[in-house]
C-alpha cells in the first residue's frame, strides 16, 4: 500500500511540475523572450563596425500549443543569416535549434506542427518545414525546383501556396521593437486561415 500511495504522490509531483511550466509559459513567455532580445539589441548596438547587421525576429506558435515560439534572424548577409528558435520552458526562454535563412522568407503552417521556410535563388528554390517536437526543431522538405533560366529567362518559381495551403508570410520586426510582444494576438488574428 506504501508503494502504490508513494507512486501516486510522485505522479501528482510529476503532473504538478509538468503543468507549472506551461503555466509559467503561457504568463511569461512575453518575459522570457524580451530578455532573448535584449541581449541581441545590446550585441547589435555593440557592433558599431557592422551597423547593417540583421538583428530581427518573429513571433508564432510553431507546435500549436497556444503559446508562441521566438523566431530570431541574425547575420551580416544572404550568404549567413541564421535563424534561431526559442520557446519557453517553466517561464525561460530556451533555444530549440537552428537554420538558414538565406535569401529566404518565413511562412505560417496553417494546422501542422511547423514553420515554413522558402527559399529561392539563382534558379533553384525550395520549401522546408521546420516542426518543434520535444523542445527540438527538426526539417522536413517539402520542395525543391530548379528553374531553366539559362533557356527560359522569364521563368518563375512556383509560389508557396500551391505546396502549402493557406499559409501567409510573416513579419519580421527590429529587435529594438517590442510591441509585438503585447499585440501577438491581434497578430495572429491578421494571419487568416492559421490554426492555432
Amino acid at each position: 500500500m506504501k508503494q502504490i500511495t508513494a507512486l501516486f504522490m510522485a505522479l501528482v509531483f510529476t503532473v504538478m511540475l509538468l503543468c507549472s511550466g506551461v503555466t509559467a509559459c503561457a504568463d511569461g513567455w512575453k518575459e522570457a523572450f524580451s530578455g532573448v532580445l535584449d541581449s541581441l539589441e545590446t550585441e547589435k548596438l555593440a557592433d558599431v563596425e557592422n551597423p547593417a547587421l540583421e538583428y530581427s525576429y518573429l513571433l508564432y506558435d510553431i507546435d500549436k500549443d497556444g503559446i508562441p515560439e521566438l523566431v530570431t534572424k541574425t547575420g551580416t548577409c544572404e550568404a549567413d543569416y541564421t535563424g534561431t528558435v526559442y520557446t519557453c520552458k517553466t517561464g525561460e526562454a530556451v533555444k530549440a535549434g537552428e537554420f538558414g535563412l538565406g535569401h529566404a522568407g518565413l511562412y505560417t503552417d496553417p494546422g501542422k506542427n511547423g514553420v515554413i521556410v522558402w527559399w529561392g535563388h539563382m534558379g533553384a528554390a525550395g520549401g522546408v518545414r521546420y516542426s518543434l517536437t520535444d523542445g527540438q526543431i527538426s526539417s522536413e522538405q517539402i520542395f525543391e525546383e530548379t528553374l531553366d533560366i539559362q533557356n527560359d529567362p522569364g521563368a518563375e518559381y512556383t509560389p508557396i501556396e500551391e505546396y502549402v495551403e493557406g499559409t501567409k508570410p510573416l513579419s519580421l520586426y527590429d529587435v529594438s521593437l517590442r510591441l509585438p510582444l503585447d499585440i501577438y494576438a491581434e497578430i495572429l488574428e491578421s494571419l487568416e486561415g492559421l490554426a492555432t
